[in-house]
């Protein structure tokens, strides 16, 4: 049984370090997989048996997660536009409807972390898996069916991003490299930042599985 779990990375998102400054949680009562969570302080590095030198309340995370992506299907889905489209799928872990006003998607971890904004009115329902189109084609947006400024391929990162105070902040990411079509990236179980894997049978508008092990 996990009892909890912190899926790292020594790079963006994660905070920048050195050799002996350790990690440390910001708010115990938040999550703490989410990157944006943690932080490094130089003057000091490290407090085992103490408070956390960084501890501070942080704004609450909405339940929302980058779930599920594939680049290429030869199968399936087609966007509203009859086309074969590259897809990203988000999940409400919440048991409410969400608004994603104020939500971006960023193609890197770095920099103009809120070039693409989610249109006026996009919401998520308690439960949803709801598909992205990631294409590049924002023009052909139209009602429930949102495509991205940007188009995703078969490697790269994704950031879900927030802005507080003024700054943007990541509270997803994925960072892929599929090895062929018809097959995705993504969480198992569903709406979590840590067990992550090579999807061979993709399920968009669905919850997640695994192939099963021979």
């Amino acid at each position: 049984t996990v009892i909890d779990a912190v899926r790292y990375e020594a790079g963006a998102p994660w905070p920048v370090t050195t050799n002996g400054v350790s990690l440390q949680l910001i708010d115990s009562s938040q999550e703490n997989a989410r990157p944006s969570n943690w932080a490094a302080d130089p003057g000091a590095p490290s407090t085992p048996g103490a408070p956390n030198s960084v501890a501070a309340l942080i704004t609450p995370y909405d339940p929302i997660w980058l779930n599920e992506l594939q680049f290429e299907s030869l199968v399936g889905p087609l966007d509203n536009a009859s086309e074969p489209s590259p897809w990203i799928e988000l999940y409400n872990s919440g048991a409410t409807p969400f608004s994603l006003a104020g939500y971006y998607l960023a193609d890197n971890f770095t920099s103009n972390l809120t070039a693409w904004q989610f249109p006026s009115g996009a919401t998520i329902q308690p439960g949803e898996h709801k598909v992205i189109w990631a294409d590049g084609q924002a023009g052909q947006t139209a009602g429930t069916n949102i495509h991205t400024g940007f188009p995703i391929d078969y490697q790269g990162r994704l950031a879900l991003v927030r802005v507080v105070s003024g700054q943007p902040e990541i509270v997803d990411y994925l960072t892929w490299r599929l090895p062929n079509p018809n097959v995705g990236y993504g969480s198992y179980p569903d709406g979590q930042p840590v067990f992550r894997h090579t999807q061979h049978t993709p399920t968009p508008l669905a919850a997640n599985t695994r192939r099963p092990l021979a």
